[in-house]
This record gives C-alpha cells, structure tokens and sequence, in this order.
C-alpha cells in the first residue's frame, strides 16, 4: 500500500459430501403423457403415493397436490403455455419431469 506495508494469508478449505436425507430417484418412478401437451396430460405412478409440486420455468410455484392413487388427469389449461417442471416427492425419494404446455 501506500506505507510500503503487505501481507497475505492462506486458508485451507476441505470438502466434503453431506448427506440430505433425499435422494434423487433412479428408478422410473412414474409416467407423464402426454407430453407435449395442450394443457391436461396424467401423472401415472408405479406405486403408492405422492406429493406432487408443479412450478414454471421461473421457479414460481404453479400448484402442490396429493397423489393417493396412481393415475390422476392434471388440468393446467387456465395456465399459459410454456415449459413445466413436475417434482414427484414419495418418501425420500424425488423425480423431475418437464412436460411442455403447447
């Protein structure tokens, strides 16, 4: 600096992988059809039930519901088109889909 005055410093930083208790699902844990679609499509589960989470391409999130069987017709039409992030959350376990809106 200006007084003829420097320093440094040195910071170690260890990393390391950390648990969440969630997983993402590897298996296919569920059909979405049609897709693209014009605004209704079904959500068609292997098994049990699921918390359902649907958000737009921003982030928003558009509606949250409880799947108690495995088939459910969705109605997105009052929604503008665009794409669409379906999140399947049963258990620990959690799928993305992305399904278009034409």
């Amino acid at each position: 600096d200006g007084n003829n005055c420097s320093a440094s410093a040195t910071d170690n930083m260890s990393v390391s992988n950390c648990s969440t208790g969630i997983s993402t699902a590897t298996a296919k844990t569920a059909s979405i059809y049609p897709n693209p679609n014009s605004g209704q499509f079904t959500i068609q589960l292997n098994e049990g039930s699921a918390k359902i989470e649907i958000t737009n391409g921003i982030g928003q999130t558009i509606t949250v519901f409880k799947m108690t069987g495995i088939s459910q017709l969705v109605d997105m039409s009052q929604f503008e088109t665009g794409i669409y992030y379906v999140r399947i959350i049963q258990g620990n376990m959690v799928a993305v889909h992305t399904i278009v809106k034409k």
